[in-house]
C-alpha cells in the first residue's frame, strides 16, 4: 500500500476538500474497487490541474474481522497535490443511534463528520463511486468559486465496467461512452426541454438565445466559460436541482458551518441530501447548476443497495420489512416551506453537529496500523454520556413522522382541526407493488392555481397494471383541467392525452364530482353555468365538495417507457 507522498504538501489549507463515507463491506457488490477508481481519478485530476486538495473518507462502523478503509485504500504514486486521510467512527458510537441494529451505515451523519473536520476553503460532499468530468475539474481548479453559492451538476450513471488500472483518459473516455441514465434538474420544464431536446445525454448544453437571461425564477448565464443555471432565492423547491444532489453538493466551509451540515436524522439516508441543499439555498447560498460538460459520473451499483429506478421497490421493501423510518416528502415538505417563507435555514442540528465533541481516529490513507484499543475504549466511554446525533429534539424524525401521521388520521376521520384547505397543493400518488396509494409514494407540487398553470411531474418506474392517482387540490371548489398528458421520455412519444372528451377514461373518487357528463336536470344547469365558454378541446371540469378530490388516471400501455412526464394544464376556483 502506498501512503500519501509529500510532493507539494504544505501546512497551508487546501482550496478544496472532498468528503465521502463508506465501510469495508460488500454493499453494491464491489465498493472497494469503485472507491479506488474514485480516489485514483480525483488525485490524478488534482495533479493535472495543480489543484491543492484533500480527500477525506469517513470509515463508519468498521466491519469486524476486516481491515479498516485506511489499510485497503491508497493514493496513486504520483499524487502530490492531493492529501488523503481516513476518519473512523467506531461501532460503539454507531450503536448509540436509533435503528443501529438494522442499519449499518448512517451516510449523512458520516458526511457531517468529514465536513466538520475538513480544512478546505470549499468542501464538496460526494460519494465513493463518483468520477468528475475533466471540464468540471478544470472549472474548480481556476479557484474562482463564489463562497456565497452552492454548486450542483448533473449526474450521469454509467455501466460498471471500469477497472482501477484504467488511466484517467481511459476512465473518462469509458464514462462518456457508457451512459445508462441521466439525473438532471426537473424544472423549469421548458428550459430543461430546450437544453436537452429529449436526448438522454448531452455532452454539451448551450441554451438557445431565447432561453438566456431570467426564466421562471432562474437565471441562465455564462461565466468563466461555463453555462450555468442560477435559482433565485424565492423559488419553490421544485426549481432546485435536487436530483442526485448527494453525489455533488459544493459549498464554502463557512456555508457548511452556517447551516450546520446535513440534518442528522436517525433514519435511512434518503432525501436528507435534498434537505441540505434546500437549507443552503434558502439561507442565502444560492444554487448554481453547472451545465454539461461539467458533470459527474456515477458507477452503477447492485440493485437494492442504494437508490436506482430499477431497485427502488426492492430497497423500500427492505426498509418497510425492517420497520426503518425513511425521510419522505410528506413529512419533510412543511419544513422546506418554513425555510422558504422565512428565507433562512432551520437549525436542525445543535452546535455539536458532525460529532464535534468526539476525538475520532484519523489516519493517512495507506496506513495499515490498527487503531489502538485504548483509543476505542475512550470513545466508548464518551458515547455513554454524549449524544452521537446532533439533531435538535423538535426535529427528531420519529417525532416529525408521528405528527404527520396524526394530521393524516385527523384528515381521514374528518376532524379538520389540524388540516385546512389548500388550493396550491397538487399531489401525484405512485401505486406500490400491490396497487395501493400512500403518502410515502407521492410527489407533491406547489403552485398558484387560481390562474391556469402547467404542472409537471417526473415519474420513475412502477408496475404498468396499476394506475396513477392525481389529487388536483385540497379544497372545495371548481377544478378546470385543459389536458393531462403522459409523455414517455425514453421513446419520445405521448402515451396518452385526455381532456373533457375522454373523461370516461378516468375514475373519480374522494370528494371529486365530474360534471362534464352529468345527466340533464340540476346537473345540466350547473354544467351550463361553468362551461359556457367551452372550447374545442373541452376542458375537464370537476367539482370538489371537500378537501380530498381524487382522479385515477388511465392505465399505461405495456410498451410505455420510463421515466414519464405527467403534464397537467389546470386551474382551481376555490369555493368561498
Amino acid at each position: 500500500m502506498h501512503a500519501q507522498t509529500s510532493g507539494l504538501q504544505t501546512n497551508a489549507a487546501p482550496y478544496l476538500s472532498v468528503v465521502a463515507a463508506s465501510r469495508n463491506d460488500d454493499h453494491g457488490g464491489d465498493p472497494l474497487i469503485r472507491t479506488q477508481i474514485f480516489i485514483n481519478n480525483f488525485a490524478r485530476q488534482c495533479e493535472k490541474y495543480r489543484l491543492s486538495a484533500e480527500l477525506i473518507i469517513v470509515d463508519w462502523n468498521p466491519v469486524t474481522d476486516r481491515p479498516g478503509l485506511a489499510a485497503v485504500l491508497s493514493t496513486p504514486a504520483e499524487a502530490s497535490y492531493c492529501k488523503a486521510r481516513v476518519i473512523t467512527v467506531p461501532t460503539a458510537l454507531h450503536c448509540r443511534l436509533k435503528y443501529s441494529d438494522k442499519l449499518a451505515f448512517f451516510q449523512m451523519i458520516a458526511k457531517n463528520v468529514g465536513i466538520r473536520r475538513a480544512h478546505g476553503k470549499f468542501i464538496l460532499a460526494t460519494n465513493i463511486d463518483i468520477i468528475f468530468s475533466d471540464e468540471l475539474m478544470r472549472f474548480i481548479a481556476r479557484q474562482n468559486l463564489n463562497a456565497t453559492k452552492c454548486y450542483r451538476v448533473d449526474r450521469y450513471d454509467i455501466r460498471n465496467g471500469l477497472s482501477k488500472d484504467f488511466s484517467l483518459d481511459g476512465t473518462l473516455e469509458y464514462a462518456w461512452a457508457n451512459p445508462i441514465r441521466a439525473n438532471r434538474r426537473y424544472q423549469p420544464f421548458k428550459l430543461v426541454q430546450c437544453l436537452y431536446e429529449n436526448h438522454g445525454f448531452r455532452k454539451v448544453c448551450i441554451p438557445d438565445q431565447e432561453f438566456r437571461g431570467t426564466i421562471d425564477g432562474v437565471d441562465v448565464i455564462e461565466e468563466d466559460g461555463v453555462w450555468q443555471i442560477r435559482a433565485e432565492r424565492s423559488v419553490n423547491m421544485s426549481h432546485l436541482h435536487t436530483n442526485a444532489c448527494g453525489d455533488f453538493t459544493l459549498l464554502s466551509r463557512d456555508a457548511w458551518f452556517a447551516i450546520r451540515g446535513y440534518p442528522e436524522f436517525e433514519a435511512f439516508s434518503f432525501n436528507i441530501d435534498s434537505m441540505g441543499l434546500a437549507a443552503a439555498h434558502y439561507a442565502g447560498y444560492g444554487e448554481v447548476s453547472l451545465l454539461p460538460p461539467c458533470v459527474c459520473f456515477h458507477i452503477e451499483h447492485g440493485i437494492g443497495s442504494g437508490w436506482t429506478p430499477e431497485g427502488e421497490e426492492k430497497l423500500f421493501s427492505r426498509l418497510r420489512q425492517a420497520e426503518i423510518l425513511n425521510p419522505e416528502w410528506p413529512v419533510l415538505t412543511p419544513l422546506v416551506d418554513v425555510m422558504r417563507k422565512q428565507a433562512k435555514s432551520l437549525e436542525f442540528n445543535n452546535a455539536g453537529w458532525g460529532m464535534a465533541e468526539f476525538e475520532l481516529p484519523e489516519q493517512p490513507m495507506g496506513d495499515t496500523e490498527k487503531i489502538p484499543i485504548e483509543k476505542l475504549e475512550q470513545l466508548t466511554a464518551q458515547a455513554e454520556s454524549l449524544k452521537v446525533s446532533a439533531i435538535q429534539p423538535e426535529y427528531d424524525f420519529d417525532r416529525l413522522t408521528l405528527a404527520h401521521e396524526r394530521r393524516k388520521a385527523e384528515q381521514q376521520q374528518g376532524l379538520g382541526s389540524a388540516f385546512t384547505a389548500n388550493t396550491d397543493k397538487i399531489v401525484l400518488y405512485i401505486p406500490d407493488s400491490t396497487g395501493s396509494y400512500e403518502e410515502g409514494r407521492s410527489i407533491v407540487y406547489f403552485a398558484h392555481l387560481v390562474n391556469t398553470t402547467t404542472v409537471i411531474f417526473r415519474v420513475e418506474r412502477f408496475a404498468h397494471q396499476f394506475r396513477l392517482r392525481l389529487d388536483p387540490c385540497q379544497c372545495p371548489g371548481l377544478i378546470t383541467i385543459n389536458s393531462i398528458t403522459a409523455f414517455d421520455i425514453m421513446n419520445r412519444k405521448v402515451v396518452w392525452e385526455i381532456d373533457g372528451r375522454h373523461s370516461n377514461r378516468l375514475d373519480i373518487a374522494g370528494t371529486a364530482m365530474l360534471i362534464n357528463h352529468w345527466s340533464r336536470g340540476n346537473g345540466h344547469r350547473i354544467q351550463q353555468i361553468f362551461l359556457r365558454e367551452r372550447k374545442y378541446h373541452e376542458p375537464l371540469s370537476v367539482i370538489s365538495t371537500g378537501l380530498d378530490p381524487q382522479l385515477i388516471l388511465p392505465i399505461l400501455p405495456e410498451n410505455a417507457g420510463f421515466p414519464l412526464l405527467i403534464s397537467i394544464d389546470m386551474k382551481v376556483i376555490p369555493c368561498e
